[in-house]
């Protein structure tokens, strides 16, 4: 890094700081854009024959929660990250911290050094489960398959509200009901 604070920002969890405007979430928003934009491009240029719901379909299944903590954990960002004592050290990292710390160092990568190190960096690290998902076939998204589904029988998109959430703040399950006309 040309400016090796931007990585330590990067792997500064919300829970490990009191400062104000010290953490990574703004990075992780950051992060996630430059991920789509790199996962959506090069898929765009490797399957030039695939639709619009095809790539959308690569692409979530990419850069998933699931996935991205894949990845976080691969490069040990547990053991690098800044994390609060609300994160037990004897427990399992949740996915979604393992996911925004991912994000988060891929926007440092991107601050530090532009965008085509930032690609460079994040196909090292997802190539494999790009072709894994693109090859092996898709994984499913059960969000946009009830979309299609809705608006082709019922011509109408569902809407999501949310019933209750519960849970630490790192480890929060979310309870949300669709709603699609008049059905739940």
């Amino acid at each position: 890094f040309i400016n090796p604070a931007l990585l330590e920002r990067a792997l500064t969890h919300p829970s490990s700081t009191a400062q104000e405007d010290s953490d990574n979430e703004r990075m992780e928003f950051l992060g996630d854009a430059v991920l789509s934009l790199c996962v959506g491009q090069t898929l765009y240029e490797r399957y030039p024959h695939w639709n619009e719901g095809e790539l959308t379909q690569v692409k979530s299944a990419v850069v998933s929660t699931t996935s991205l903590a894949r990845a976080g954990e691969k490069l040990g960002l547990r053991d690098v990250g800044r994390l609060g004592k609300g994160i037990p050290a004897h427990e399992p990292l949740p996915p979604s911290v393992y996911a925004n710390l991912f994000e988060a160092v891929c926007a440092a990568v991107y601050l530090d050094s532009g965008m085509d190190a930032a690609k460079a960096f994040i196909l090292r690290i997802l190539g494999p489960e790009i072709r894994g998902i693109a090859e092996n076939g898709r994984e499913p998204n059960h969000k946009s398959e009830l979309q299609q589904l809705a608006q082709k029988r019922e011509g109408v998109t569902p809407h999501y509200r949310l019933v209750s959430s519960s849970g630490p703040d790192h480890g929060k399950v979310f309870e949300v009901v669709a709603v699609i006309g008049a059905r739940k």
